[in-house]
This record gives structure tokens, C-alpha cells and sequence, in this order.
């Protein structure tokens, strides 16, 4: 990886007015963003028991505006196998499409 990677990213989200990310460890970069910034999650929506809170949390402790938009997960998505046990269920969604579209219109409705 590349060493200024880290401060490249910061700077960036120094200056940021939305933060947009899919549900994952990248989003608690959020707390480099500036006071006041929106947060919206792309959060996957799988027919298995997956609930965790944790980046709205951060958003909240942060004071910073925050919008899950919910993008439903197709069965050639995720693996069934990893989804069928509570130990592994955080690691079965694979990848998913997102409806660029409407996470534009969430965007454009923040700023």
C-alpha cells in the first residue's frame, strides 16, 4: 500500500460534504470528515438475520446527519452456506449492485 495512501484520504475527507459507502470497516473513516457532513450507508438487504448498528452509531456520536439506503442482495450475491451460521453470516454477502440512480437523488437531497 502506498504510505501516503492514509494521508491522502483524510485530506479528502476533510473537505467532504456527503460520505458515501457501502456497509463496511471503510465507512468508520467518517470521523476525518468535518463537522456537519451527511452519511449515507448502502446497507445490504439479505433474507438472513444480519443487523449491525455500528455506523450509525459512529454517525451519531459524531453528530453527523446519517441515511441507510437499503439495496436488496440477490441470491448469486452471497454465499448460503457462510448466511446459514451467526459466526460467518457477516462475511456471506460477496458483492451486490447498487442503484446509482437513487443514491444520487439521496445525495442531491442532502446538499
Amino acid at each position: 500500500p502506498d504510505p501516503y495512501g492514509f494521508f491522502q484520504m483524510v485530506d479528502s475527507l476533510s473537505h467532504a460534504e456527503v460520505v458515501i459507502g457501502g456497509h463496511g470497516a471503510n465507512l468508520a473513516n467518517m470521523m476525518f470528515a468535518p463537522e456537519g457532513v451527511k452519511v449515507v450507508e448502502i446497507v445490504p438487504q439479505v433474507p438472513f438475520e444480519l443487523q449491525d448498528y455500528h455506523f450509525r452509531d459512529l454517525a451519531g456520536a459524531l453528530n453527523f446527519t446519517y441515511v441507510p439506503v437499503g439495496q436488496r442482495v440477490r441470491p448469486d450475491e452471497y454465499d448460503a452456506g457462510l448466511a446459514g451460521d451467526s459466526m460467518t453470516m457477516d462475511k456471506a454477502v460477496h458483492s451486490y449492485r447498487v442503484d446509482v440512480r437513487k443514491i444520487t437523488e439521496i445525495v442531491r437531497s442532502l446538499l
